[in-house]
């Protein structure tokens, strides 16, 4: 990590997957021992992909990014922890943005004349199926918690009840509640990620419940 001009950046051209494996271990390395002080204010369970997305960035389009180091006297990784930084800044800009947009996109009004037992038109067919399956595997991505607690609330439950259910102690109703909104918060995030709206997803599960639709 003192290196000046890290080998790596010698084999940008010369030998580039090796380039990229070296950048990529020297990433980690400074993740691990000096991270920039704005990576605390991520989620530890955000960070991993956020940390693999600057290091993408850094290498895509022929290591534009990584070109465009010089060596001005201070170690290499002076210049990418400044990088990083910036980069996760933006990141929590970007989020704290996308909570508050207020877009809807009104998928309701494509179920309105579903009746129960009426079988969808197929390409509002395939349309419910890719967004129940994106809707999966962003739930894939939570831990366990994370995913009884926001089944529980689909179900209903209040975090009185969920503390039952999860075996937790008297009066943790409010640690509940504040797990529950991260919970759907790293949802909300994993949905963005995955191109859906989260809006479209409550509102496509609300018509399926009114409708009795499959």
């Amino acid at each position: 990590l003192d290196e000046h001009h890290p080998a790596f950046l010698d084999l940008l051209d010369e030998d580039p997957k090796r380039a990229f494996g070296d950048f990529y271990a020297f990433a980690r390395r400074m993740f691990e021992a000096c991270p920039p002080r704005s990576i605390r204010m991520v989620h530890e369970d955000l960070r991993e992909d956020l940390i693999h997305d600057i290091i993408v960035h850094c290498c895509e389009d022929d290591f534009r990014v990584l070109r465009t180091y010089r060596d001005q006297g201070r170690p290499f990784v002076v210049w990418f922890n400044f990088l990083s930084r910036n980069k996760i800044i933006d990141w929590l800009k970007k989020q704290r943005g996308a909570e508050k947009e207020e877009e809807r996109v009104d998928l309701d009004s494509q179920f309105e004349r579903v009746q129960p037992g009426q079988k969808l038109p197929p390409d509002r067919d395939v349309a419910r199926r890719a967004l129940l399956q994106a809707t999966v595997r962003s739930m894939d991505e939570l831990g366990e918690r994370c995913r009884l607690l926001l089944l529980s609330a689909a179900e209903g439950l209040k975090p009185r009840e969920m503390a039952r259910f999860l075996g937790s102690a008297p009066g943790d109703n409010k640690k509940i509640s504040d797990a529950l909104r991260e919970c759907r918060r790293q949802l909300r995030y994993r949905l963005r990620q995955a191109g859906i709206n989260p809006e479209s997803v409550s509102i496509f599960m609300e018509s399926l419940k009114r409708k009795g639709a499959p």
